[in-house]
């Protein structure tokens, strides 16, 4: 089927022998390159599912933190993030700082308990807590500004609006 088309695209573009020549040595690069934008779609598939994800999930955080408040406190704690877009942005930076302190001193633990052979690791870390998340439950202090922070860990001061959406996304 290709030959076909490759011959009815060569007569129609009226394309002689030596740049039929030419364009064959170029189609392993053309190829080449297809297969790369495949990889790179695929790459940017995965990565709006996890920025969905991580959207739904701060979306589901934030509104159980503002069922336990009123509704004035909602729109203080609203106004707040708003007014404080800078600090927000640095507990953000310092939140996931922590979180891969975290990571690399259990993946150095594994390491020490798969050398010791018998999976057993105490670990000094992970039993004292740390200072970031003294309430235990995975939010900066147990706060509502901890949840608010989500995973734009390299976003801008005021990328992300007290909804969890992006401040330019228009509401």
């Amino acid at each position: 089927a290709n030959s076909g088309i490759w011959s009815m695209l060569s007569k129609e573009l009226e394309i002689n022998e030596d740049q039929q020549r030419k364009l064959m040595r170029v189609r392993p690069h053309v190829r080449e390159q297809r297969k790369r934008l495949a990889e790179c779609l695929g790459l940017l598939d995965n990565l709006e599912t996890q920025v969905t994800e991580s959207l739904a999930a701060l979306s589901s955080q934030m509104l159980e933190l503002m069922s336990c408040v009123t509704p004035e406190q909602t729109a203080k704690f609203l106004l707040w993030i708003e007014r404080n877009q800078a600090c927000m942005y640095m507990l953000n930076k310092l939140w996931h700082a922590e979180q891969a302190r975290q990571a690399e001193v259990a993946a150095k633990e594994a390491a020490a308990a798969a050398a010791n052979g018998d999976g057993s690791v105490v670990s000094s870390y992970a039993d004292a807590g740390s200072e970031a998340d003294t309430a235990g439950d995975g939010s900066v202090a147990g706060s509502a500004a901890g949840s608010a922070l989500g995973d734009g860990a390299s976003s801008p001061p005021g990328a992300l609006s007290p909804t969890g959406a992006g401040a330019g996304a228009g509401g």
